[in-house]
């Protein structure tokens, strides 16, 4: 479930289709790491699926869920120190990314996060930033604390859930045993609406002192 192949494999055989002429040679990324799968019914403007490969340039090249490819501004994340520069598909285990509008997200435990993409929207102005979860390692437990400027828009993706806020703060746990992912969104402050990634799509709104656990099947 959710993977660029699985959606794309009776269109497209050609996988070198997928390959962008701004791409490291040898060409070794995938963009299933940029990719993030969306219900039907999810809003137009929300990310489908990015190339993280034209940033040098400023730009963000983003493709929306209702098929429209925008270039936006790219916008820079660092962990820790303004040195420490994180660029989309690095993996972070540990410490606190920091984005340009102010927002933070503290990764403990055995977190394995990825930044997908973080942008400023061409239509809006509004930074634009997503963030992958990845299952422990070993069925270990990992955390993600959130904090999200008002008005920024903001996204985490785990194996089970996708987690969207508008300026709140929001905690992700996620684990997973033999044969289930398990994601737990819990709210402390603001509005965040999670989506399931399972066949059924479901999607709930959490208000502070709220929490949803979620588990998918492997």
């Amino acid at each position: 479930i959710g993977t660029l192949s699985n959606q794309l494999q009776s269109y497209i055989k050609d996988t070198e289709i997928f390959i962008c002429p701004s791409a490291p040679k040898p060409y070794t990324g995938d963009l299933q790491l940029f990719y993030v799968e969306r219900s039907d019914n999810a809003v137009s403007d929300v990310f489908s699926i990015g190339c993280p490969y034209h940033r040098k340039h400023g730009v963000s090249v983003v493709l929306n869920h209702d098929g429209s490819a925008v270039l936006n501004r790219s916008a820079g994340v660092y962990r820790n120190t303004p040195s420490d520069i994180v660029n989309p598909g690095d993996q972070i285990t540990g410490g606190t990314l920091y984005f340009a509008d102010g927002s933070t997200a503290r990764i403990t435990g055995s977190a394995r996060v990825k930044v997908i993409e973080s942008f400023w929207r061409n239509s809006d102005n509004r930074l634009y930033s997503i963030i992958r979860i990845d299952a422990p390692q070993a069925q270990n437990q990992g955390q993600v604390e959130v904090q999200v400027t008002p008005g920024s828009k903001f996204e985490v993706v785990t194996p089970a859930t996708i987690a969207g806020v508008e300026g709140t703060e929001f905690t992700v746990t996620v684990t997973e045993d033999a044969s289930q992912y398990i994601s737990d969104v819990s709210v402390s402050s603001g509005i965040v609406t999670v989506t399931t990634r399972d066949s059924n799509k479901e999607t709930v709104k959490l208000y502070p002192g709220q929490n949803k656990n979620v588990k998918r099947n492997k």
